[in-house]
């Protein structure tokens, strides 16, 4: 067990309440996410944490790797397989869609992983990723404190990373928007969605599976 995954273990009630707690730096993401989501038949969260985002998005699978977190989703009704987001327990093209919310930070492996995810995606099938970039508001705060006990063990990618990244494991970038346009604790609303990168401290690509 990675020490990410240990510590999701250990604080899976203290990682849920965060989404009561900046409820709405949560609406903002999951509006983001659903803004550019394409219509799918079967779809998969891979690190899908306690289910907040694959339930409201129509995605009824998850695979998350720390028992509590996935415990928390089961009870909420996601039908969730216990493995590492490199080794996905799945059929190749198994899926038409694949989500993956900030997780890909804690991932011991993102390279091998979106390799993973491109092999259980069925041919043109899209993947949906979002993340914090390093270089935002929220991303230079989280990088310079290193909070624990959840981003002790983060790594942050640039949007340009993620680009590069998705290219070398078989995707190509069709959307992109950003939304948090100030820190998760101030936003007293919802927060607009915007096409680009240029200042959101979320933001949200749709990549195909070449």
């Amino acid at each position: 067990m990675t020490r990410a995954i240990q510590m999701f273990e250990q604080n899976a009630g203290r990682y849920d309440a965060w989404y009561i707690k900046h409820w709405y730096a949560y609406l903002s993401e999951l509006i983001a996410i659903k803004s550019i989501m394409p219509g799918f038949k079967r779809g998969i969260e891979v690190g899908s944490g306690t289910g907040r985002f694959a339930l409201p998005l129509g995605i009824h699978i998850g695979v998350e790797p720390a028992q509590g977190m996935a415990s928390i989703a089961i009870r909420r009704g996601l039908r969730t397989v216990n493995a590492r987001a490199e080794e996905l327990p799945f059929c190749n093209e198994s899926f038409d869609l694949a989500l993956i919310v900030v997780s890909i930070c804690f991932f011991a492996d993102p390279h091998i992983a979106l390799i993973e995810v491109n092999r259980i995606l069925v041919s043109g099938g899209h993947l949906v990723i979002g993340i914090i970039p390093a270089n935002s508001l929220v991303g230079n705060f989280y990088l310079r404190n290193k909070i624990p006990p959840f981003y002790t063990h983060a790594k942050f990618f640039t949007v340009k990373d993620m680009f590069q990244l998705l290219n070398q494991t078989g995707f190509t970038v069709e959307i992109i928007v950003q939304t948090l346009f100030d820190f998760p604790w101030m936003l007293t609303k919802e927060h607009p969605v915007v096409k680009g990168f240029s200042s959101g401290s979320f933001v949200a690509i749709l990549a195909k599976k070449i």
